[in-house]
């Protein structure tokens, strides 16, 4: 099955890759070709979590402005009933390349590294840290450097820098010199609970 698409719809992502992963005489293996990295914003098959739809119905309902009349109409209509003018579909791009890693969330999965970005991560009554985000096509994975937190958060973001090629003991050292390091080629990602927690990584 080959997803050439990518979706924020978990149960469309569900209802696609259920076709493959239903039981049947014979047959022992699904390929799952994944294009739009939909395993990563919905997570594995088997850990799925849909979000809850609705509310109590005290908010207000979500709006959208019309480009042509400027006429304010609800966020899910197709064509603007004053002017008849048709938003266009916001749809998410998939990627040439297809998902890498495992679709079953009990195997931690290492994948490609296209890009990353550091910055400084504030949290009020916490020192200051390094945000660390990985990209690969479209999703994201972040990472956090806690240099200045002492114990074992100080040493895995002094490990880290001392793999990217680098020698910062602190916040303010990574924010400085991080743009001189490597990049990381994979990253090793795992399921926990909501969100990925990036548990490894591999420098050229």
């Amino acid at each position: 099955i080959a997803l050439m698409f990518a979706t924020k719809s978990t149960a469309k992502y569900v209802q696609v890759v259920g076709r493959g992963t239903r039981l049947c005489d014979g047959k022992t293996n699904c390929l799952i070709l994944d294009y739009g990295g939909n395993v990563m914003r919905h997570g594995p098959i088997d850990m799925v979590s849909p979000k809850k739809v609705g509310g109590d119905g005290s908010g207000d309902a979500p709006i959208k402005e019309c480009p042509n009349c400027s006429t304010f109409v609800p966020a899910g209509v197709a064509v603007c009933p004053f002017c008849g003018e048709a938003f266009p579909p916001r749809a998410l791009k998939h990627e040439a390349k297809a998902y890498e890693g495992e679709i079953l969330g009990s195997v931690p999965a290492w994948i490609e590294v296209t890009d990353v970005r550091y910055s400084r991560h504030q949290k009020p009554g916490k020192p200051d840290s390094v945000r660390v985000a990985f990209y690969s096509g479209i999703s994201s994975y972040n990472m956090w450097l806690t240099f200045d937190h002492g114990g074992y958060g100080a040493q895995k973001a002094a490990k880290y820098s001392h793999a990217a090629g680098g020698h910062a003991m602190s916040t303010d050292d990574a924010l400085f010199e991080c743009r001189f390091w490597q990049m990381p080629t994979e990253i090793k990602v795992k399921k926990e609970g909501k969100y990925w927690s990036v548990i490894g990584y591999k420098f050229p």
